[in-house]
């Protein structure tokens, strides 16, 4: 039974399709971001010849922010695949560190894995911060995740949100009454 009282209700419009990245031409973020746009899937894999930047390849960093949606409420473990290092936050909680990292060409991509330390729950949002840091030679990134019932794969377009927009009238105060069950 609910407790009496008034609530706030925060409502919410999501926008599906992907995470926002940030690019920059330094390793560390710094600055305003050389470019800023929606990555629908987070599977790069760069030549030592790419440009990951309309102006830049190596020393590079992207910041994605945005939101998952799972669709079964259980733990999860994320993966990233990466040269060379990366970080992430779950619900602003970090759970990966591995942003100094580094990557030899010869070995291509490694793959690092966290369980997220709380149950996600199933069709609810929950944000997430990826920090992606590239020195030199090849570039790869991917965001992985499974769960008990959930295999693993690469995180899908249609459960990625780059933002939310609050509805017109946003919050909405609603006042439960206790009644017996």
């Amino acid at each position: 039974t609910p407790r009496e009282g008034d609530y706030n209700l925060t409502i919410s419009k999501a926008v599906r399709g992907g995470l926002t990245g940030s690019y920059y031409n330094n390793r560390h973020m710094y600055g305003e971001p050389t470019m800023t746009r929606l990555d629908p899937v987070l599977d790069f894999k760069w030549s030592a010849e790419d440009t990951i930047t309309e102006t830049g390849k190596d020393y590079i960093s992207v910041r994605w922010t945005g939101y998952l949606l799972p669709s079964f409420s259980e733990l999860y473990t994320i993966y990233l695949t990466v040269n060379d290092g990366a970080r992430i936050w779950i619900d602003d909680v970090m759970i990966m560190d591995h942003y100094e990292n580094e990557v030899t060409d010869a070995t291509g991509e490694v793959e690092f894995s966290a369980g997220i330390p709380f149950s996600l729950i199933a069709n609810q949002l929950v944000s997430v911060k990826i920090e992606y840091r590239e020195n030199t030679g090849k570039a790869a990134l991917g965001l992985w995740w499974k769960s008990a019932t959930q295999p693993k794969e690469i995180v899908p377009s249609y459960r990625m949100f780059p933002s939310v927009e609050e509805i017109e009238n946003s919050p909405l105060v609603i006042k439960p009454s206790g009644r017996k069950p």
